[in-house]
């Protein structure tokens, strides 16, 4: 192996093992150990192996790899392996995989990061402007990981500061000034090489600190002067108001109906999910408990543990349920949640809460009233994470667990008070159980009082309904049925109940935006005898994991109902939300899980005319045996075309950097150069003639031994003229060069017609 080839080896090396050790979580590979690294090794030899060998050397050790590699594959068996890379295929796109077969799709992902990172190094090697973007990149990134606190392992952080050492050297030593021997510089490298290796294992002998530095004055001067120029453009925008969340969040502090409702589209939030989202997701606000008629107020006495004993109540009634079955109706998900041009003194946070963890300690928030309050306004730079329970909504199962446990009886308590305990640290008596019962009903279970005209109104939308989930799901289809809109007009002046906004809202108007909606099903459900709340917050459509922006016009309104011994439940009751809120995933109890709950604005149309079934959202897949086989191979092989096509896409930009860089460096060159560049592309197309120059031979020994028919003698005479420039010293000139590049065009000619395919290959690889 000639020091070119060995010194690119070992760099590539050094790049993967950088990449592993710093990326190998982004990778799939959270956890890279000995097995990678031989696995590693391995295509690492082979790729350099395949650079000192020539043409018929590589063909030969290619044909082996591929007999080894389709051994392999015949032994494990054809449907083994066209499923293992249908599996790894999954893997790499999020979805359901095989996890037995983790480890393969690890070492899988080795090889293809030891090929990049080969073929990266190859072409570094053409341009010293390569190495120097290189050096930059590396430097940027760890720049990057310092300022925004992202962890890296210790040899990942060496590897990365060693090897952007390894590119600078590389490069000042290709400038340098000094004449050089016949080897380059790739001689010098694997000198110092022993020097660099001492320098990364000092880098992992010193302590590590406790607790990384965190920059926190720089961040916190940034915070700020972002913070207040946010600040000034919105109290600017919004003519110096208090009521910045209204004029430009799209969500108000003020439960207040009446008018238009904002339409202004900006980015407020993000919400990075950790795993697939299973249904959409409701980012709760500020919880209300009383209505005049015109506004919805908050009563603001202290409830300073009711979220975390909601979420603790809904889980013990799902395990007293269908303890077998638990997921069937909770998932559980994390999220990170991050303000941009917001500032809010709430906390969003979903329904079914169980932790919350901040980012910066020196942030505080509490409980108030079923809503999460931050000690004072925050804005930009806010991140929390979030950890809750989503639920089953869509399924019709869940509608009979609710009908169903809600009229088990109270459960043990002191089962109660333990999950109470396990989500939120709180030691709570069993006294303070009651007392939170019957704060809900007191405070949410306001009588209602109907004229006469709704109240018949009430009683025909619910009749034949058999259980109180059907008597909320019958009102949630009703006003699903009225239309919807951003600019109801101003309540008339008579309206100063609850009464009669149901009177003007059910009899006159019937239309609104969604605080016209959430109110009436809120005012109806309590007439029923059911306790609800009226709830502001976003609506966020989920369609995969990772970061999903959050707009303004993603304010929302919604109610939620009390079932007694589970806790509180949302409905929908907003023309156009319903496919929004009902999405669900595939139950895997026996329990009669095949129906699933439509849209209930869809329900009511189908009952007045035929209508086009409402799209739901695609369920997890899952393999089975009973999967549709269609759908599989639909399934596989749109990921791997869009596998394939990536690398593709890969390996053109890549070869055509190469080929920028050949031209530019070939325009460096002096005359000499050159014309050692052109005879040595003649002499790579005679090897792909089969006519390769051995290591031992003379120019004159290599002539007189070719085979070539005399008239295809002249073929060679470009040798003729290089002998003369290295043996009698003649310069170069323009003529030599025009002469070697003639005889490059007839020998590709000659490759052409004796050789289409080898002349097809040169072409791909040496454009």
């Amino acid at each position: 192996m000639n020091k070119r080839i060995l010194w690119r080896t070992v760099n590539a090396g050094f790049l993967v093992c950088a990449l592993l050790s710093a990326f190998g979580s982004f990778l799939g590979i959270p956890f890279p150990g000995l097995w990678h690294l031989l696995t590693a090794f391995c295509p690492l030899l082979l790729l350099g192996a395949l650079g000192s060998l020539r043409g018929r050397g590589r063909l030969l050790l290619l044909t082996a790899v591929l007999f080894v590699l389709a051994g392999a594959g015949i032994a494990a068996g054809g449907k083994n392996t066209l499923a293992f890379w249908q599996s790894y295929l999954w893997w790499l796109s999020g979805r359901q995989y095989n996890p037995e077969w983790t480890t393969g799709y690890e070492l899988v992902q080795t090889v293809f990061l030891v090929l990049l990172c080969y073929f990266a190094q190859t072409v570094m090697e053409k341009d010293s402007r390569f190495q120097i973007g290189g050096t930059g990149a590396v430097l940027l990134t760890l720049v990057c990981f310092l300022f925004s606190n992202t962890e890296i392992s210790r040899p990942g952080a060496a590897f990365l500061i060693s090897y952007a050492a390894v590119l600078f050297v590389q490069w000042s030593e290709a400038h340098w000034k000094k004449k050089r021997i016949r080897e380059g510089v790739h001689r010098y490298m694997l000198w110092i090489t022993p020097f660099l290796g001492l320098y990364f294992v000092l880098m992992l002998l010193p302590p590590v600190p406790e607790e990384p530095y965190d920059w926190q004055f720089v961040r916190s001067i940034y915070g700020q002067l972002r913070e207040s120029f946010l600040k000034f453009s919105s109290d600017f925008l919004s003519g110096g108001g208090d009521d910045y969340d209204l004029t430009l969040g799209g969500f108000s502090e003020r439960g207040r109906l009446g008018g238009r409702s904002g339409e202004s589209r900006r980015e407020i939030m993000t919400v990075e999910s950790m795993a697939r989202p299973v249904s959409n997701l409701y980012l709760t606000g500020k919880v209300y408990d009383t209505f005049d008629g015109r506004q919805w107020q908050q009563s603001g006495r202290d409830e300073s543990f009711g979220r975390y004993m909601d979420t603790a109540q809904t889980l013990c009634a799902v395990k007293d349920y269908d303890a077998e079955y638990q997921t069937d109706y909770l998932a559980r998900l994390d999220l990170r949640i991050s303000y941009r041009d917001f500032r809010s003194e709430f906390l969003f946070a979903p329904l079914k809460t169980l932790d919350i963890e901040m980012d910066n300690e020196n942030i505080d928030f509490g409980e108030l009233a079923g809503s999460f309050y931050f000690d004072k306004r925050r804005g930009y730079g806010t991140e929390y994470k979030v950890s809750f329970y989503q639920m089953n909504t869509g399924q019709s199962a869940f509608s009979r667990f609710l009908d169903e446990a809600s009229h088990r009886g109270e459960g043990p308590p002191k089962e109660l008070l333990r999950e109470l305990w396990k989500i939120s640290g709180r030691q709570a008596a069993e006294e303070e159980i009651a007392l939170y019962q019957q704060e809900i009903s007191e405070r949410y279970q306001e009588k209602v009082i109907l004229g006469g005209d709704v109240e018949r109104y009430l009683e025909a939308v619910t009749e034949g309904a058999g259980s109180d989930v059907e008597k909320l799901k019958a009102v949630e289809a009703e006003l699903s049925s009225f239309s919807y809109s951003l600019n109801p007009g101003k309540l008339p002046d008579t309206v100063s109940s609850a009464g009669e906004f149901l009177d003007y809202f059910l009899l006159e108007s019937r239309e609104g935006y969604c605080s016209y909606f959430a109110t009436a099903f809120v005012l109806l459900a309590r007439a029923e005898g059911f306790p609800a709340r009226y709830v502001q917050g976003f609506c966020v459509p989920m369609e995969d994991k990772g970061e999903t922006l959050v707009y303004s016009d993603m304010a929302h309104a919604w109610p939620e109902v009390y079932f007694e011994n589970i806790g509180w439940i949302p409905f929908e009751p907003t023309p156009g939300y319903g496919k929004m809120r009902y999405t669900s995933w595939k139950m895997r109890g026996n329990r009669e899980n095949t129906a699933r709950m439509e849209d209930p604005a869809a329900v009511h149309s189908a009952q007045a005319e035929a209508g086009a079934e409402q799209p739901a959202k695609e369920e997890i897949p899952e393999m089975t045996e009973e999967s549709d086989k269609g759908a599989g191979v639909r399934r596989f092989w749109k990921p791997l075309g869009i596998v394939t096509l990536w690398f593709f896409a890969a390996v053109l930009v890549l070869l055509a950097l190469n080929y920028l860089a050949a031209r530019a460096r070939y325009r460096r060159m002096s005359p000499d150069l050159r014309l050692r560049a052109e005879v040595a592309r003649n002499l790579r197309i005679l090897a792909f003639l089969g006519i390769a120059r051995r290591p031992e031979e003379t120019l004159e020994e290599f002539r007189s031994r070719t085979e070539l028919l005399p008239e295809e003698r002249r073929e060679l005479r470009f040798l003729c003229s290089y002998e003369d420039f290295l043996y009698g010293e003649k310069a170069a000139d323009q003529d030599m060069l025009e002469e070697a590049k003639c005889q490059r065009t007839e020998l590709l000619g000659l490759l052409k017609r004796r050789k289409p395919w080898a002349y097809v290959l040169y072409r791909i690889l040496y454009l």
